[in-house]
């Protein structure tokens, strides 16, 4: 059933500003090879970078057409930008995620963040319409967020395996999830 879901999706995509869109096969093919330690080294190093080169840097990844890159442009927003005070950051409009096991409120969708290290959370998304652009949803960060202080840091093996458990353990997962949705959150860690 989800592949046909991402075949009619993916077959009435449109263009976006000379960019393609993002599909709900895109965000899946991004979930099923993402590595929490690679995202969190890009994070570092952006950070690193200091903020005006690291949105630059952003933006060049931004408009990589059909990119893992682009694709992680989402990712590294929800974490290197925080909502200005009183403000709602609000996730990127890709469509509806689908979240393995329940449907608990990720604050970070489509990412969660445990003890500094980046889960994704969805596997695809259910697009009804025009997604936006990973270059649409920097620019909403870059104009309507601020640049987070929050420091990220390489981790150890035992610090990602650590923050892994609180992930597989939460209490949010209702039923708990079930093998094969845990191996999907183990595989982001090896």
């Amino acid at each position: 059933m989800r592949l046909l879901v991402v075949i009619i999706i993916a077959a009435n995509g449109c263009e976006n500003g000379g960019h393609i869109s993002i599909y709900v096969s895109d965000m899946y093919n991004y979930a099923q090879n993402y590595k929490a330690g690679q995202t969190l080294a890009d994070a570092v190093a952006l950070q690193a970078q200091g903020e005006d080169m690291a949105i630059a840097e952003l933006r060049k990844m931004a408009n990589l057409q059909k990119d893992d890159k682009s694709m992680e442009v989402f990712v590294l927003c929800r974490m290197l930008f925080v909502a200005n005070d009183g403000e709602v950051f609000r996730a990127p409009y890709i469509g509806a995620g689908y979240l393995r096991g329940s449907t608990p409120d990720w604050r970070l969708t489509p990412v969660e963040i445990i003890d500094g290290v980046p889960f994704i959370v969805v596997t695809g998304c259910n697009v009804n319409g025009k997604p936006e652009s990973p270059e649409q949803y920097l620019n909403y960060c870059v104009y309507k967020c601020h640049w987070s202080g929050y420091q990220y840091k390489i981790k150890s093996r035992e610090q990602m395996t650590s923050a892994l458990d609180i992930l597989l353990h939460s209490k949010n997962w209702s039923p708990p999830l079930n093998d094969r949705e845990r191996l999907f959150f183990q595989r982001q860690v090896n």
